[in-house]
């Protein structure tokens, strides 16, 4: 992977633009389109489980951008864990914009800083754990009813 260690405000400007349209873009297609249509079909839970490792198994086009196979498939479990978390987000709270919120602050973190293999790893676990553990929270409280519809509202 390509690490730069200097960018400018012109470079920061380009990065946010791109990660937060990146990260709308996600959100919408996974925990807004491919999500409301499951539910409707097979349910909350398989919709979930769908739009969480179909999320995470989309970023296998990142090999593309110079990834090693021991990268890909870190970021390809990090990336159902944490896809798993913001379906079930979604399902909870019917609102996409925590989600895009945080998608967009998470790529945007990981597009402007240094990257350290072992500060990376750690935090992937970590990340990793946390999803987890909030994934069994949410799935424990998880109401039965299957309200439809999904909002952008802020609050």
């Amino acid at each position: 992977m390509v690490v730069i260690a200097y960018l400018d405000f012109r470079d920061i400007l380009i990065a946010v633009l791109l990660m937060a349209n990146v990260g709308y873009l996600e959100e919408l297609l996974f925990r807004g389109y491919l999500l409301e249509a499951i539910e409707q079909d097979k349910g909350r839970r398989r919709a979930v489980i769908i739009s969480g490792i179909t999320f995470g198994l989309g970023h296998i086009v990142n090999i593309f951008r110079g990834y090693e196979a021991l990268e890909l498939v870190a970021q390809i479990a990090g990336a159902i864990a944490i896809g798993l978390v913001l379906a079930l987000l979604v399902v909870e709270t019917r609102n996409l914009i925590p989600g895009i919120l945080f998608h967009i602050l998470f790529n945007i973190g990981g597009t402007i800083t240094v990257q350290h293999s072992s500060r990376e790893a750690l935090l992937l676990l970590c990340i990793i754990g946390i999803s987890a553990l909030y994934l069994l929270f949410l799935l424990k409280h998880l109401p039965t009813s299957q309200s439809s519809g999904y909002t952008t509202r802020l609050v």
